[in-house]
């Protein structure tokens, strides 16, 4: 009999912590660390106005989360005074800090303001100029001082687009002679002008030649192929120009008759560049 009670006690202690282990595996697959979550949203849109959110829940361990979005403020695409959306008028918003505040970019004429308020931060920019602009800025159309610059053979110009500054010192003589195998290679004709240039990048990066956009035009105004003599740069591994350095060298282009010939400089961030210069073989 006693033997029987001990066997007995033994079996129900067992089933006892089967049970246990099976309840906590069940709970630890139902927990948000464990669980496969299969997740079902529920959302409430923003407005002009009013904060949206999205609601996450797991239907199968009932974890949750929200995930909310700003109000993007009144808008007032047709210009009638109300906004577009909740059709409030936008000259009823008792305090500019309560506006939802919808933000226009700084120009040269006015800083930085908001469409439905009138409220303003920072400072108006300066006028942009780019090639593009052919010398006006983009947001008022005054013209760029002194936006055209011509240089000639013994000037000093600077190149500026981007990140790219170049200063070119062109030499005051040139020649006309016979091309080598080389410069023929490159595909220029058979006779060249050779104009000496000294180039200084300005920049704070190491610049190639390639990061300027220019092109050579001669008396007809037709664009000639040229070369630039570019040394190989053993510590940089490659065609450029470090910071505060320079390097002397030579333009080639192709002869095609005595005449003005130009240097045009693209894409300048601060003014158009031409460098004419007269060219005569003897």
């Amino acid at each position: 009999g006693e033997i029987m009670k001990k066997i007995t006690s033994l079996l129900l202690l067992c089933i006892s912590v089967v049970n246990i282990l099976m309840f906590t595996a069940c709970e630890d697959r139902n927990s948000p660390n464990n669980c496969i979550h299969n997740y079902v949203y529920y959302n409430t849109t923003a407005t002009c106005k009013n904060n949206g959110y999205t609601t996450m829940g797991c239907l199968n361990c009932g974890d949750k989360y929200d995930i909310f979005e700003l109000a993007y403020g009144c808008y007032d695409y047709d210009e009638n005074g109300y906004c577009d959306e909740c059709y409030s008028p936008l000259s009823s918003i008792p305090d500019n800090e309560e506006c939802y505040h919808v933000w226009e970019e700084a120009t040269c004429q006015y800083p930085k303001t908001c469409t439905r308020c009138g409220k303003t931060t920072g400072s108006k920019i300066d006028h942009h100029y780019s090639y593009s602009d052919k010398g006006h800025c983009e947001y008022c159309g005054k013209e760029r001082p002194n936006y055209y610059l011509t240089y000639t053979l013994g000037d000093t110009c600077i190149y500026e687009s981007y990140s790219t500054k170049f200063q070119f010192t062109f030499g005051a003589n040139y020649v006309v002679q016979k091309a080598d195998a080389w410069l023929i290679s490159q595909g220029v004709c058979d006779y060249v002008v050779k104009i000496p240039v000294i180039i200084k990048n300005l920049g704070t990066t190491s610049q190639g030649m390639n990061d300027a956009y220019y092109h050579l035009y001669n008396s007809q105004g037709s664009e000639v192929p040229y070369v630039v003599d570019i040394p190989y740069d053993d510590a940089y591994g490659y065609e450029s120009i470090r910071p505060n350095g320079q390097m002397s060298t030579y333009f080639y282009f192709n002869y095609t008759g005595n005449g003005i010939y130009v240097f045009e400089f693209d894409e300048t961030e601060t003014n158009q560049i031409t460098v004419s210069f007269n060219v005569k073989k003897n």
